[in-house]
């Protein structure tokens, strides 16, 4: 006897014994609980008691014996049988009942997806139906549609639309016949009267005449699409009070000439005949208008009439010139500073100016009257477009802002014979007035206009005058001064420039042969802060921090030779010095700063500022042929002190370096030296410095990737690299190397000679002689003829210029 893994493979009679043995351990292990069940129901109700209403339970009860014994035996596993098959029942009508609620379930769920499934292929054949009918029913709406119109004219509209309203029921009216058909006549006459006809120049010239000021102020700001201002109405009165003043003035001069002068009977006998018998003629239709004009002039006599009296008599208008007034005019083009340009300002010159360079009179009534420009300011004018007008170019006049007192005025030039008269409005107390002078009597910010207008208009007739005046000496003024020269002062201050996360400060005094000392803020003394503080309002934000974030504040150059940190100050701003001769004194005529506005004033050299005293000195001693170079040379000058007795300082202000584009495609370097007066040296890649070539090779890369290709300028730049235009591009240049900008101290040593110390970066190096110093900078101060005296003192050295 063996067994095996798997039942499958046993043998068939030891399957029958296994069989067995389980269902008798299983009826073993049943039989005892289901004995235990029927004896708790045989103690609760015994076999021999009596239903109810039978016997009393006192009498013994006397069942068979084979009755008990039938009774306990059916009460055995034939009972647990019976209850496992009922069981087995319900659970198989469980699960029958179960497979029946899927099955419909699942057919009513393939019900849904087969309608859903034809939903969606009928919508799809409706709507490839529907496009593809779509064509054809555009194509017979419009052939129904051409039908309709050529059936359908005009004149049928009309009837249907006019018979529709008049058969409209109105109380207390009769019907009227709904046939009702317009005739032709009337349909033009309806026409004609809903067709707009525009105005002609006379009737527009009429109903303007008719407006008051405020409705044409409001008429011309609908025209130019802006809102209406006060400016524009105060404009609109100015001109109606001058057209009824011209007016009134006409309507007295022709009166007071026909009563002085009235026509003779004959004259005017004459004339009526002439003008029926004309009449007649065009009526008839006999003759032409020229045959009626020519016969006519030949039957007049016309005679020179006198000028009537008065003291305008005689003058004839010849030009009439519109004066926009005086101001600035803020420009910036694209990508680069903004710049403020005078307009019409006599004694600013042409600009252009930063806002620190103008008068602080200027500044103030600006802050006035431009709206938002403390908004404009901030950022150093970054944003200056959001918050104010600001013009592209020159020519523009979206960011011109006229001062007050530069009022708008028509300027009416009138001639008579080959003399010329100027008509303009002259402000009064309570009001203007019109006055008519010679051109040398007119204010001078009307000269300057007329000026610019012949300038731009050579050719206009009362231009003679502008250049009779200039062939003339210089006009004499009632104080008996005549201006001899012009003198422009271009402004005296700081030029902030960035070095190494610093901010130095380099002072820009014009004339000066002092040495440039560059210093720090808190070098610079207590008073020279103040005056920063006073032209430029967020000079403290600036150099807050070491002066990291300073151009978020204010302008910063990047060397000295960059101007866009230039600022001058207070009281020392850009201006034109007038030159003034009497006989053989001398004036000089400047701008002086007042506590309102600036006013000019004449005063000798000697109580000039001193600030314009060194320039006008430097001009004298650069050109001392000036015809007024006497008045300077016969004052005392100071005597200096001697050259041991004092250290001089020399800023030197290094090389640079400009890449730019040959003719022929390739890229070229231009070695500009420290001394502008000097010329470039131009040399490609391969003849660099050898120490130069490796600084660029090594720090510069993308400069040595463009010096070696033939790219466009756009590409360079692209890629970070400054490609110059031209020599006076100084945003585009790269610092030389090696000859960087330094400052040298000149020292005076115990045996009376000189030493020259060498500040580079801030740091102080040790004193060496001249011959010590680097060639480039032996040659630079020689170039210095205030230095030169005192290398020639040392003896051995010589260099040209």
């Amino acid at each position: 006897m063996r067994f095996t893994r798997k039942l499958v493979r046993q043998q068939p009679w030891w399957l029958l014994v296994g069989v067995l043995a389980f269902f008798l351990l299983s009826s073993f292990t049943t039989a005892a609980p289901a004995q235990a069940l029927i004896r708790r129901a045989d103690e609760v109700q015994p076999a021999g008691a009596s239903p109810a209403g039978g016997p009393s339970t006192n009498s013994p009860s006397a069942p068979a014996a084979g009755g008990a014994a039938q009774a306990v035996e059916a009460s055995g596993p034939a009972r647990w049988i019976a209850a496992g098959k009922s069981g087995i029942e319900r659970l198989g009508e469980n699960i029958a009942r179960l497979r029946t609620n899927t099955e419909e379930k699942a057919a009513a769920l393939r019900q849904k997806l087969v309608r859903a499934k034809d939903a969606t292929v009928n919508a799809a054949d409706r709507t490839a139906q529907f496009f593809k009918s779509a064509p054809a029913r555009s194509k017979d709406a419009y052939f129904r549609s051409k039908e309709a119109i050529k059936d359908f004219s005009l004149k049928d509209i009309m009837s249907r639309l006019m018979g529709r309203w008049r058969t409209r029921d109105r109380p207390g009216e009769t019907q009227i016949d709904p046939n009702f058909v317009w005739t032709d006549r009337e349909i033009k006459a309806n026409l004609a009267r809903f067709k707009q006809v525009p105005p002609s120049f006379e009737e527009e010239a009429a109903r303007r005449a008719k407006m008051i000021p405020r409705q044409r102020a409001g008429l011309r700001a609908i025209q130019e699409g802006v809102q209406v201002t006060p400016e524009m109405i105060k404009e609109e009165e100015e001109a109606d009070a001058r057209r009824q003043n011209h007016q009134k003035l006409m309507a007295e001069a022709m009166g007071e000439a026909e009563k002085e002068h009235p026509p003779s009977s004959s004259v005017a006998s004459g004339a009526a005949d002439l003008a029926g018998k004309a009449k007649k003629t065009l009526q008839e239709g006999a003759g032409s208008v020229e045959k009626v004009v020519d016969e006519a002039k030949s039957k007049l006599h016309v005679r020179k009439r006198s000028p009537a009296p008065g003291p305008a008599s005689g003058w004839t208008p010849v030009s009439t010139l519109r004066y926009d007034g005086a101001g600035y005019n803020f420009v910036r083009r694209v990508g680069g500073p903004l710049y403020i340009y005078p307009v019409n300002l006599p004694g600013s010159g042409d600009g252009p100016y930063r806002w620190e360079d103008l008068p602080s009179s200027h500044q103030a009534q600006l802050k006035k009257s431009v709206e938002n420009l403390k908004k404009a300011q901030a950022n150093g004018w970054a944003r200056a477009e959001h918050h104010m007008g600001v013009s592209p170019t020159q020519g523009s006049r979206n960011g011109f802002y006229r001062l007050p007192g530069f009022a708008k005025d028509e300027i009416i030039v009138k001639q008579r014979g080959n003399d010329f008269r100027f008509e303009y409005s002259q402000a009064g107390l309570l009001r203007s007035s019109r006055k008519t002078v010679p051109f040398s009597e007119l204010p001078e910010h009307l000269k300057l206009y007329a000026s610019n207008y012949v300038a731009r208009h050579p050719d206009v007739p009362w231009a003679s005058v502008l250049r009779r005046l200039r062939k003339r000496a210089p006009a004499v003024s009632s104080s008996g001064w005549q201006q001899v020269d012009s003198l422009r002062y271009p402004g005296a201050g700081y030029n902030i420039v960035r070095s190494r996360n610093k901010l130095h400060f380099y002072p820009v005094l014009p004339g000066s042969d002092r040495a440039v000392v560059p210093r720090t803020w808190e070098e610079l003394h207590r008073a020279e802060q103040d005056e920063l503080r006073a032209s430029i309002s967020k000079i403290d934000k600036a150099v807050k921090n070491g002066g990291r974030n300073a151009e978020q504040h204010i302008q910063v150059s990047q060397h000295i030779g960059d101007r866009n940190g230039l600022y001058t100050t207070q009281g020392r701003s850009a201006h034109t010095i007038a030159v003034l001769r009497k006989g053989d004194k001398y004036k000089f005529e400047y701008l002086k700063p007042g506590v309102m506005w600036d006013s000019r004033v004449r005063v000798p050299f000697e109580d000039l500022p001193s600030h314009l005293k060194t320039y006008v000195k430097s001009l004298v001693q650069g050109a001392p042929d000036l015809p007024w170079a006497s008045a300077i040379g016969r004052l005392r000058l100071h005597k200096r002190a001697p050259p041991n007795q004092e250290p001089r300082v020399v800023n030197y202000p290094g090389e640079t370096i400009r890449l730019m584009k040959a003719r022929d495609g390739t890229y070229v370097f231009h070695m500009m030296p420290a001394r502008m007066d000097q010329a470039p040296q131009v040399r490609s890649w391969s003849r660099l410095p050898d120490d130069v070539k490796a600084h660029i090779r090594r720090n510069m890369r993308n400069v040595y990737d463009v010096a070696h290709s033939r790219m466009s300028i756009a590409e360079a730049r692209a890629r970070q690299v400054r490609v110059a235009e031209n020599y006076e591009d100084f945003n585009n240049v790269y610092a030389h190397p090696i000859r960087k900008a330094e400052t040298i101290h000149i020292i005076p040593d115990s045996t009376h000679t000189y030493v020259f110390q060498r500040q580079v970066n801030g740091r102080l190096q040790a004193p060496v002689p001249y011959n010590q110093l680097p060639e480039n900078l032996q040659r630079y101060l020689w170039s210095e003829d205030s230095i030169r005296s005192v290398i020639s003192s040392l003896g051995g050295h010589r260099f040209g210029k």
